[in-house]
């Protein structure tokens, strides 16, 4: 989005950054948690963690993950076969 369409972009960042800071250093978290945080704070750090560990998927869905690509004839880079394996 371009910010300078509607006012002066690095005004809205300072903004924007006063804010956050704002809510981290005067808001009490909410009972259970350590910190108060804006939206989309977990989910960026959600994001960051599944692009470094991966994203978690259980047992069910896996299963059903390689029902569709033994059906469609696709190697399921999780199994090891003779064509998945290294030379």
């Amino acid at each position: 989005m371009n910010l300078g369409l509607f006012t002066d972009a690095d005004e809205v960042r300072s903004g924007v950054d006063d804010l956050v800071s704002g809510v981290r250093r005067e808001m009490d978290p909410l009972p259970g948690y350590d910190e108060a945080t804006t939206p989309g704070t977990i989910e960026e750090r959600n994001e960051r963690a599944y692009r470094r560990d991966g994203i978690a998927i259980g047992a069910e869905d896996l299963e059903l993950l390689e029902q569709a690509g033994t059906s469609l004839g696709v190697a399921i880079p999780w199994r090891p076969t003779e064509e998945n394996e290294p030379t």
